[in-house]
């Protein structure tokens, strides 16, 4: 998988949707927190799964000026760090697999890299495609984000 990319999520408050299936938090009406796709250029929210919790959630970068009622919903700190990061099709659990199994297979690979799966640094995901693409395609992409640090990282 040559194209994977790797990028850098700094540490940073986010506010977390709770624990809860998929169909629990889309009822908690946390997107309506999200900004317009017409004023979004990258990523701000991720879904990730715990898997101590065997649950999903959702987590939203906080930024100045968002109105979130106090109490609603929790606000963390995000431990950051690098990901290497795949696309695959929305809600095609064999296409995530392919993508998921093939980053795992390239860091394993790289002789630089190596995971960062730990209690609470999960791999997140999010849905990158705005409404028109979306349209075009057909169906959704989706990211998937896995944690990974430089096999130098503590020496």
């Amino acid at each position: 998988m040559d194209n994977i990319r790797i990028i850098e999520i700094p540490n940073l408050k986010m506010i977390s949707s709770g624990f809860g299936s998929l169909e629990e938090l889309k009822i908690r009406n946390f997107e309506r927190l999200f900004p317009d796709w017409k004023h979004t250029i990258s990523p701000t929210d991720f879904m990730s799964y715990d898997s101590e919790r065997k649950q999903m959630i959702w987590y939203l970068a906080l930024t100045e000026g968002m109105k979130v009622d106090p109490g609603e919903f929790e606000v963390i700190d995000h431990d950051g760090g690098l990901y290497a990061v795949g696309v695959s099709i929305d809600e095609n659990d064999t296409d995530g697999t392919r993508v998921y199994d093939g980053i795992k297979k390239w860091v394993a690979a790289s002789g630089i890299f190596e995971l960062d799966e730990r209690p609470g640094h999960y791999t997140m995901f999010h849905i990158s495609t705005s409404p028109n693409a979306q349209k075009a395609l057909g169906y959704n992409q989706l990211e998937i984000f896995v944690p990974i640090k430089s096999q130098t990282d503590g020496q």
